[in-house]
């Protein structure tokens, strides 16, 4: 298992910007009317990010595989990612629901940045056991936060009979205590702006390999 707290992720103020214009948030009523505001004001956001994850690499006997393995994969990693509470503290204190709608926007933008982020560095360990990794799969998100997203983008794991189970049992066997991730007495899982996440290994396609090799030296030879 790894853990890791604490980390920098990149802050990508023009993907706030964008997602604020497409869920049509009133920016000339919050006085952000350009990017340079935006900007600014998404930066004022970041400085009450803390970041932290917990994940494991697990294969096809793991008791969860059968629900959280992707298709056609060799093995997966599970893991757990928040990015704290402060966030979801100022929330509380705004009243205006446009503000309210604008960081919500930029929560959902750190929220897939942070999973972005983990995925990389996950990749670069799959790569030296010759594996590469699919497309992020989420068994827990916050209803609504990441709506607007590409299907593509990511992929929600159909929630089936046994989901809470699975979600408990996950966040006990990762340990995600350890970086203040717990389900309170109401059984909802604190901080709010959590992530439950799995990414499928898949073995490289030498074929892919040898058929690059060859693309590559027959441009050689034309030059």
């Amino acid at each position: 298992m790894k853990k890791i707290k604490k980390f920098k992720i990149p802050i990508y103020s023009h993907e706030v910007f964008r997602k604020a214009k497409k869920r049509k948030i009133d920016l000339e009523k919050l006085g952000l009317n350009d990017a340079a505001a935006i900007k600014e004001y998404t930066a004022s956001l970041a400085v009450l990010l803390e970041p932290a994850t917990v994940f494991d690499y697990f294969e096809t006997n793991h008791i969860n595989s059968k629900a959280l393995m992707p298709p056609k994969s060799a093995a997966y990693t599970c893991g757990i990612f928040t990015i704290g509470n402060k966030l979801d503290e100022k929330l509380k204190t705004i009243e205006d629901d446009e503000e309210i709608k604008l960081i919500q926007a930029a929560c959902a933008v750190f929220m897939k940045t942070g999973i972005s982020f983990i995925k990389d560095l996950i990749a670069k360990e799959a790569a030296l056991e010759s594996f590469e990794l699919g497309e992020i799969a989420y068994f827990y998100r916050i209803s609504g936060l990441h709506s607007d997203e590409k299907k593509n983008e990511s992929m929600e794991i159909p929630e089936k009979n046994n989901s809470k189970e699975i979600l408990i049992s996950t966040l006990k066997e990762l340990q995600s205590e350890k970086i203040g991730v717990m389900l309170n007495d109401n059984g909802e899982i604190n901080p709010k702006f959590t992530s439950a996440f799995v990414i499928g290994w898949f073995p490289k396609n030498k074929k892919k390999k040898v058929q690059q090799r060859g693309a590559d030296t027959a441009r050689q030879n034309k030059k």
